[in-house]
Parts: C-alpha cells; structure tokens; sequence
C-alpha cells in the first residue's frame, strides 16, 4: 500500500511540473510573438496583439491520457471516432450511408477570434450530415428557437446551455471519465471519492461491453438497468464527509438521468466524440490563420466546411461535388456516376480504426 501510495505521489508531482513547463513554453512563445509584432509596428502593439491568459489556455482534446483505472481506459478506447463508425454503428445501422439518420444531434461549440473580439463557433452533427454555425456570443438562447422541433436525442458536453433545450438529452460519458480520472489523479488518498469513480468505472465497463459486442441495440443494452439504478441508489443515498465525494454526489443527482439514456434507444451514441471529430477542422483553421479571421470570411469558410464534412461523412467526394454544379448532395449521391469515396488529396482523415481493428468482431479483452 505504501509503495502504491508513493507511486501515485510520483506521478503527480511529474504531471505538475509537466504543466508548468507547458505552460512556461506557451508564456515565451507568446512573449516572442508579441516582440516581433512590435517590432513590425515601431514598439506599438495593435488591438490583435492582446492576450488574456483565458485565450492562452489549449482547448481541451480527447487524446492519449492516462487512466487510473484500467476499466476507464477500455471505455476510452471504444469511443475513437472511426472505431465507433466503422466497427460499432454498422452493427446498429448496416445500411448507414443509404438512409438519413435523424435521431439524434451532436452538438459542441468552441472559441474564436473575429477582429480581436472573442466569438463562438457551433456545429450540430449525426452520423451524416454537418452543419456550422457563427455567433458573436457563448450564449445558447438561439438554441431553443432552432431546436423547437427536434424531438430526438440532443447529445453534448456539460456546458448549461443545452439543458434549457426540451427534449431527451444524453451528456457526453468521455468528458464525465476524465473529470472522474482528472480529481482522482489530484486526491489520490480520497477513499470515499475513489469507491465512486471505481464503481462507475466498473458499471460503465460492462455497459460499454456490451455495446462493442453488439451495437448500440436496447433489446441488448436493457438489461444494465437494474445496475445503474443500484449504483445511483448506493451513490445518492450515502453519507459522505469528504468534500469532493460530496459534490460528485451532487453532480450525479443533477445529471444522472441524462448520463444513460442511450441505453433506452437503438442508435443512440454514448459520448460527443462525432462533434468533437468535427469541429477538429475548424480548429486546424482557426491555428492557421492565428486571430486574423474576419465575420464575412468566417461565415463563407464555415458554409464550405459544412458542405466539405457533410460529404465527408457520406463517404463522398467534396471535390467532384462542387465540380458538379449540383446543389443537393441528396441528388448528387443518386447520380449514375457519383463517385463513393473521399478526395484522394483529404489532409484531415487519419483513421485510428487501424490500432482498433480486431478482425473477429471480439470485444477488447
């Protein structure tokens, strides 16, 4: 126990001083980039050249990170956006890509810099079909008015503005993972903090299971009902004293019905990594042009990257649609000729179905 103890310690203490020399890196980088602005600019530094530590801090990515329990490891490893089309949604939808799929929406939102103001970028999603949209605020009121009429699924992060949209909501069981794995790392001696992660992480294994094995089917997910209830019983109705199990204990009674409701659906994702996969090429952009970004440009870049991820989704060719003079992708993929696969010449498709591929359909063991 107390080598386990001092393992953990160890581990912490090299994660700290990991951050801080990212963060000491990013501190002169930007230092270095304000001095060579002044100098183009006879010592004046412009409106563009401010910058808030809040704008300094990376957007969070779903990229390699260390779990501490083996089982949350096995979760994240099912949720790669490409592992998830291609080996876990055909068993749901064989025929996807030959029928439109209007159950569910992925939504997500990031920053972005428009004449020096902080803006937001949003992008709803499904499984075919993208769409981007800009707004001068983070505020989510326009929401309501857009999804009136929607009476599927809404799947997102925790952010609160998509919890004022009516209808069924399933939140994002990745983002939910790392918080849990996040303040484990930061309170490894927090016994009554780690019963709760460690029986989530082994509830939410068994379902995830179930999932890589059969789809995201209900006549197979129903049965994990009688568990999820015993773990939200036992969670919600303990008495703890530590600080930190006790607001988990507050988070879960807030969210805890919108953890699951994938379970009751067929088709039904766990997690937001579709949104996520999508607005990654609006970030690649956003990087590019480093704060530049004007309303009239963004607006044109966001309806061209809408088309581009729509066809992408599709399996189609965004080059030879817009060579096409076609203004409907539902009747350019019904042309006698269309062609059926992705631009030779894609910069952003790298799939990581590769390091996921088990040949035999078996769950990871």
């Amino acid at each position: 126990m107390q080598g386990s103890k001092s393992d953990a310690l160890k581990s912490k203490l090299i994660q700290y001083n990991i951050e801080d020399c990212l963060a000491l890196k990013k501190v002169v980088e930007t230092i270095y980039q304000l001095n060579i602005n002044s100098d183009k600019n006879n010592g004046q530094y412009s409106a563009l050249d401010c910058v808030s530590v809040s704008d300094m801090k990376p957007d969070r990515k779903f990229g390699s990170i260390d779990f501490l329990f083996e089982d949350l490891n096995f979760v994240n490893n099912c949720a790669y956006f490409d592992y998830q089309r291609q080996k876990i949604f055909c068993k749901t939808i064989p025929h996807l890509g030959k029928k439109k799929v209007k159950d569910f929406i992925h939504i997500d939102e990031t920053k972005v810099n428009v004449k020096g103001c902080r803006e937001y970028v949003w992008v709803l999603t499904n499984m075919e079909e993208v769409a981007f949209m800009h707004t001068a605020t983070r505020a989510g009121d326009f929401l309501k008015e857009l999804l009136k009429d929607f009476k599927g699924v809404l799947i997102s992060d925790f952010y609160a503005a998509y919890d004022s949209i009516n209808c069924p909501q399933q939140k994002c069981l990745i983002h939910l993972i790392r918080d849990l794995n996040d303040d484990l790392q930061k309170n490894p001696f927090d016994e009554e903090y780690k019963d709760i992660s460690s029986r989530f992480s082994i509830l939410l294994r068994e379902i995830i299971a179930t999932v890589d094995k059969n789809g995201l089917k209900k006549r197979y997910l129903n049965k994990h009902n009688a568990s999820i209830k015993r773990y939200f019983d036992y969670i919600l109705n303990n008495t703890y004293k530590s600080e930190l199990a006790l607001q988990y204990q507050k988070r879960f009674k807030k969210i805890h019905e919108k953890l699951f409701t994938f379970i009751s659906y067929n088709g039904i994702p766990w997690n937001n990594n579709n949104a996520e996969h999508a607005i990654k090429h609006f970030a690649d952009y956003r990087g590019t042009v480093a704060g530049q970004i004007r309303e009239f440009g963004l607006r044109n870049y966001l309806m061209l990257l809408s088309i581009y991820q729509t066809c992408e989704y599709r399996g189609l060719s965004f080059l030879k649609f817009l060579l096409s003079k076609e203004t409907d992708i539902d009747k350019f993929r019904l042309l006698k000729n269309c062609p059926k696969q992705r631009d030779d010449f894609d910069p952003h498709y790298n799939s990581d179905i590769g390091k996921y591929d088990r040949s035999d359909n078996t769950p990871f063991q």
